[in-house]
């Protein structure tokens, strides 16, 4: 589950958005996180967290408010993005990093109880330790010791 580290050193930078900061300095961070983000709670993601994906569909929305081009309400058009030398409001500078906090526990907790190892469990239809063959319960045949990544 290398992907899994990736999303989580994507995402960390959240905690740190602070109020008054242009959003052409934070604005990397928060378009990475929410393109992970939306990789994450998408339907063809492997890991199914039904517990933590309120919080991160609401962290999302939160982001995508900053991070998306303003549609024009009389027209129904959309701008051509965010004004970058605008300072991040009390409101997004507030709620990202406390619903990033939110969803980072819910989602650990969650993950702790997911059922992950063993070579004989299936996840998906994906094997955990599919690396191994199936007769190869802990991958030790050759005597090397197993390590996970």
């Amino acid at each position: 589950m290398d992907w899994f580290m990736s999303f989580a050193v994507a995402i960390e930078p959240l905690a740190t958005i602070k109020h008054g900061v242009k959003l052409k300095d934070c604005y990397y961070p928060l378009y990475t996180a929410q393109m992970w983000l939306e990789f994450f709670l998408g339907e063809n993601n492997s890991v199914p967290c039904p517990i933590a994906s309120p919080s991160g569909n609401t962290l999302l929305g939160s982001i995508k408010s900053v991070t998306e081009a303003v549609v024009d309400p009389s027209t129904g058009t959309r701008g051509p993005g965010p004004d970058m030398e605008k300072q991040l409001d009390f409101l997004p500078s507030y709620n990202i990093p406390t619903m990033f906090q939110t969803f980072k526990t819910v989602l650990t907790a969650e993950v702790q109880s997911l059922n992950t190892y063993g070579s004989a469990q299936e996840f998906g239809e994906t094997r955990i330790l599919g690396c191994f063959p199936k007769n190869d319960e802990f991958g030790l045949c050759d005597r090397h010791a197993l390590s996970l990544q």
